[in-house]
């Protein structure tokens, strides 16, 4: 089992279903990685993309075009809220 996993458990250890999974036939004492829940962004073209995250949690911010420098005449303020957010990518 994964200590890192956000639905990470091992408290009962009764060999009794483990009712997190949603699956019956899922020992809660099973090893693997796949019933982990990685929260992350998911959205592949965002420029924090996680791979290894299997559940979006909202954080995602998209690849930034343009300039981003406030005091040109050409900056990209891309969500109008006055807040320079570089593109870190």
């Amino acid at each position: 089992m994964d200590e890192n996993a956000d639905n990470y458990n091992d408290y009962d250890l009764d060999s009794l279903s483990n009712i997190l999974t949603g699956n019956v036939l899922t020992d809660i004492n099973t090893n693997d990685d796949d019933l982990c829940i990685y929260f992350g962004c998911i959205q592949g073209s965002s420029f924090n993309f996680d791979s290894l995250a299997n559940t979006n949690d909202n954080t995602c911010y998209p690849v930034i075009t343009g300039c981003l420098d406030e005091n040109a005449d050409n900056f990209n303020d891309f969500d109008g809220d006055g807040i320079v957010m570089p593109n870190r990518s």
